[in-house]
């Protein structure tokens, strides 16, 4: 008991000093100037050294091992089908509604594809996940610190207190629907990261000055109209599947 504890705890604070990490690339990203990008890719470097490491002594899991139990290995398809069926309310109304904007490469490529997915792996894989299946945290407090930590990891976007409350909310909101995703599409990490790369996208392709996290009222309603395209088909699934999330892994992950 008291080595889960602390395996526990070792999870929650390496996640902290991933949020933190020297040079946050938080306030970097904003513009994205070409001095900026050492300084951003160093910072994804330093968040995939420290999870691979962490779970190689943790768990004695070699590469494709660490794969597997980030949910990497299977799904890749699968994922991005479902993503571009869900997000094609938000990209069709973004390019309907609005102009291209004038993003660079770089910027579309680290806010698009690099942030989205390093994200996943880091809170939805890594954090929740191996809360949840290796230290068997029931499902709701796995999900709460990882949604939190997300929270916290948004608040960069926020210019006041009261967007950084909105921030902190929907950003944490956003995490909690993603862990759910995630476990009840077989623990498919694929599923998440398509449906933040693809959002992301429709949000930073088009000129739709969105605030941040927060959005506006118009992509809020296409948002909302994916997220509930997604809520819909997942129930559908489980029901047929089997539901992946219940009353032996909700408080507390009691296993098979």
């Amino acid at each position: 008991m008291m080595k889960k504890i602390v395996i526990s705890i070792y999870i929650i604070i390496s996640t902290f000093l991933c949020i933190y990490r020297p040079k946050s690339i938080g306030k970097e990203i904003i513009g994205f100037k070409v001095s900026n990008y050492p300084v951003i890719i160093s910072s994804y470097l330093f968040i995939a050294i420290i999870i691979i490491v962490s779970i190689y002594f943790l768990y004695k899991l070699n590469i494709k091992g660490m794969v597997s139990e980030l949910g990497l290995n299977k799904g890749f398809a699968i994922g991005f089908l479902f993503g571009l069926i869900a997000t094609l309310p938000m990209t069709i109304s973004s390019a309907i509604l609005f102009k291209l904007s004038s993003n660079t490469f770089f910027y579309i490529l680290f806010a698009v594809f690099i942030a989205p997915i390093m994200e996943e792996i880091l809170f939805r894989g890594y954090l929740f996940g191996m809360l949840f299946k290796k230290e068997r945290w029931g499902f709701i407090p796995a999900s709460f610190i990882a949604a939190v930590l997300f929270g916290i990891g948004h608040l960069y976007q926020a210019h006041n207190f009261s967007s950084a409350i909105g921030t902190f909310l929907i950003t944490f909101a956003g995490s909690a629907w993603s862990c759910w995703i995630y476990v009840e599409f077989e623990n498919n990490l694929w599923i998440p990261i398509w449906l933040h790369i693809l959002m992301n996208m429709s949000w930073t392709v088009f000129q739709t000055n969105v605030p941040g996290a927060v959005g506006n009222n118009i992509t809020n309603l296409f948002r909302l109209i994916t997220i509930i395209i997604t809520v819909v088909y997942t129930l559908r699934y489980s029901r047929k599947h089997g539901r992946k999330i219940n009353k032996r892994n909700f408080l507390v992950n009691m296993g098979t």
